[in-house]
């Protein structure tokens, strides 16, 4: 039976395997798809950054160029300070003042009186101003006193300082001219 049994059995067929699925090449799409956002930001934030460093770059040279003008300006303004100084001192010099004050018919006071606003007192005599007296205006080196054209109460007055022990500076000088 045991012949019976092994011929009357079916045979198994093989079990078959399912078919291995086809293998084919698998392209990055994905990868390509995230570079191109990531390229586009960095040359966006390249250009804005090179944009930026222009407009800095010209807003500093006009500064420079604003300061150098100004610089200038600054000089010449300097200057004209200088120069109107230098007019202001000549037209309020003494010598100018008397030659415009004769030019406007003005002359030399004579003797003052003062008045005491306290007691309403009047002190020393008052004379009236008059055009007979010469008034000259000495300028420059010619306003020197020549030596030994000391006024007499002048030179009494710096003997007596000399006579102190104070006779250096302009007072002992005259002191030491000859009377």
């Amino acid at each position: 039976m045991s012949a019976t049994t092994a011929s009357a059995a079916p045979a198994r067929a093989p079990r078959r395997l399912p078919a291995p699925p086809a293998l084919r090449l698998v392209r990055a799409s994905g990868s390509r798809a995230t570079r191109v956002p990531f390229l586009g930001i960095a040359a966006a934030l390249l250009t804005l950054g090179l944009i930026a460093v222009l407009v800095l770059n010209i807003t500093l040279s006009q500064g420079s160029y604003t300061v150098h003008d100004l610089r200038e300006k600054s000089a010449t303004l300097a200057d004209t300070r200088t120069a109107l100084d230098q007019d202001l001192n000549t037209v309020s010099s003494a010598p100018h003042l008397a030659q415009q004050a004769a030019q406007l018919g003005l002359v030399p006071a004579g003797s003052p009186a003062f008045i005491d606003p306290a007691t309403g007192k009047v002190s020393g005599v008052a004379k009236p101003a008059g055009a007979e007296g010469d008034f000259t205006v000495v300028t420059g080196s010619a306003a020197l006193a020549p030596a030994g054209a000391v006024a007499p109460s002048l030179a009494s007055a710096t003997t007596s300082v000399a006579g102190l022990g104070l006779g250096g500076g302009l007072l002992g000088a005259l002191a030491s001219l000859p009377r």
